[in-house]
């Protein structure tokens, strides 16, 4: 971690929800949503959210997307979620990065994703990538 980014984050973390009006930060979430809906949830309140956003019908929403079977209903509970975050305007969201991927046809094993063939997250296309 660069000295910039340790000070930026010991600056938002040690006051938290404090002496600012405004804090720019970013998360980059996994492709399933679970994590980063979990962070707008009151348990996280002085811990993973930087917001600090605490809505107990949200709470509610969250709990019954994790265990929701059925991808279509999970993906409608899961937007209802992100509607209420906009509207309380906990984050607004400044850039939505655009990922652009190329290869030569010499190659093949990539593993796409939604964040797209390399991304920090996963491994899979750097383990598996070869030449034809």
């Amino acid at each position: 971690m660069s000295s910039i980014r340790t000070a930026e984050f010991n600056a938002i973390t040690a006051n938290k929800y404090g002496n600012y009006d405004l804090a720019m930060w970013y998360w980059v979430p996994i492709v399933d949503p679970d994590f980063i809906l979990s962070v707008y949830t009151c348990s996280q309140w002085y811990a993973w959210s930087d917001s600090g956003y605490c809505n107990p019908a949200y709470d509610r929403l969250y709990k019954e997307q994790a265990v929701t079977t059925d991808p279509q209903k999970r993906l409608q509970i899961v937007y209802r979620m992100q509607k209420m975050i906009y509207e309380s305007r906990a984050e607004i969201v400044l850039v939505y990065n655009d990922t652009i991927d190329t290869w030569s046809n010499k190659w093949t094993g990539f593993v796409e994703s939604a964040q797209g063939l390399f991304t920090q997250l996963s491994k899979k296309s750097l383990e598996s990538v070869h030449l034809r």
